[in-house]
C-alpha cells in the first residue's frame, strides 16, 4: 500500500510538473524512464487534423463545477494500478488520483463487503487552492461506481466526499485513456 502510495505521489509530481499547472501548456512525456510499467500519453495530432488526442474528462458538480478536460495523464501497474489525472476546471487546477489493487468494476460505499476496495481523490492544485480535496473508497466513503479496464482505461460515476478543510461532496462523471 505505500509502495502504491509513493508511485501515485510520484506519477502526479510529474503530471503536475509538465503541465506547469498552465491548461494552455503543451505536455510531454510525463513517467520517468524508471517508473516500471509506466505509460503515459503526450498529445498527438492526427493525420492532417491538427487535433489532440482525447485523453477523456470529467463532468463535476457541486462543491466543484465544470468539465476537467486532461491535459496531463500518467498510469502504471507495477503490482497495483496507479493513475494521476490533471486539468483544469475554470481557471483552477485540480488533480484526480485513482489507485487500485487490479482492473475491475467496483462499487464505493460498500466498505469491506466487497473486498478491495480502489481509492478515488479530487485535489484542487491551484496556488491558493489549500489542497482541498475529496475522496471516495476509504473506510467506506462516497457512493456510486468505477470500472478500471485491463489497460487501466476507465469510467467513474461517483460521489466524493469532502475531507478535513474541504465542504460539500463532488459527483464525478466520465471517463480516462491511459492508452
Amino acid at each position: 500500500m505505500i509502495r502504491s502510495g509513493l508511485l501515485l505521489a510520484s506519477l502526479l509530481t510529474a503530471a503536475l510538473a509538465a503541465c506547469g499547472g498552465d491548461p494552455d501548456n503543451a505536455v510531454p512525456t510525463l513517467a520517468p524512464a524508471s517508473t516500471p510499467g509506466a505509460s503515459t500519453r503526450a498529445p498527438t495530432a492526427a493525420p492532417g487534423a491538427g487535433s489532440t488526442l482525447d485523453r477523456g474528462s470529467f463532468e463535476l458538480t457541486g462543491a466543484v463545477s465544470g468539465t476537467m478536460t486532461f491535459n496531463a495523464v500518467s498510469c502504471a501497474s507495477a503490482g497495483n494500478i496507479a493513475i494521476a489525472l490533471a486539468g483544469p476546471v475554470g481557471t483552477a487546477q485540480y488533480s484526480v488520483e485513482i489507485s487500485a489493487q487490479r482492473a475491475g468494476t467496483y462499487n464505493f460505499g460498500q466498505g469491506a463487503a466487497q473486498g478491495s476496495v480502489p481509492t478515488v481523490q479530487l485535489t484542487d492544485r491551484s496556488p491558493g487552492g489549500g489542497g482541498k480535496a475529496w475522496s471516495a473508497g476509504q473506510s467506506g466513503r462516497g457512493a456510486g461506481s468505477m470500472t478500471i479496464g485491463p489497460r487501466n482505461n476507465g469510467s467513474i460515476d461517483a460521489d466524493l466526499q469532502a475531507a478535513p478543510g474541504a465542504a460539500g461532496a463532488v459527483r464525478v462523471k466520465g471517463s480516462w485513456r491511459c492508452s
